[in-house]
């Protein structure tokens, strides 16, 4: 199945939970596409070169820069990023520290084929706005003017 869904209002899914509950989730929402993942890595030495999964760089826009949050899971003199690569990234630990703590990462990075940022979907949401109102006044029985629908700039995406 292909296709883009476009709502008003949030998006929540339901779980439920071990006692038999459901409860409300919510996602962010962001002015651009990113795609997010997670791992655990290593320090030897003060240092940890990371492999993205291939599968998650598959997915991604590895031609732009990507932002690589890291939590070290014990003491340390701090972390941070080195260089950063198509396929990876490198963890150094502050003031060349030698520590042999592992630490956790999350990625974000930019869908791969995707660079607009906040997206102009006016004329999408209009269009989609009239044909509910149409198919309301259609249920309710009653025949509303249907106003004509201005044509989409050239090259907008529909």
């Amino acid at each position: 199945m292909n296709g883009n869904l476009n709502c008003t209002g949030t998006i929540t899914p339901s779980v439920r939970t071990n006692e038999g509950r459901e409860v409300k989730l919510y996602g962010m929402a962001s002015p651009e596409n990113w795609f997010e993942d997670f791992g655990t890595g290593q320090l030897s030495g003060g240092s940890a070169q990371i492999a993205l999964d291939p599968a998650f760089a598959s997915t991604i826009n590895t031609g732009e820069s990507y932002h690589v949050f890291l939590t070290p899971s014990g003491e340390c003199e701090g972390l941070y990023v080195g260089a950063t690569v198509a396929g990876g990234f490198e963890v150094r630990e502050l003031h060349h520290g030698t520590s042999n703590i592992s630490f956790d990462y999350r990625i974000v990075a930019k869908r791969r084929g995707e660079s607009v940022r906040l997206e102009d979907i006016t004329d999408q949401m209009d269009k989609m706005r009239q044909h509910d109102a149409e198919m309301q006044a259609r249920r309710a029985g009653r025949k509303i003017p249907v106003p004509p629908v201005p044509a989409a700039p050239p090259g907008a995406r529909e």
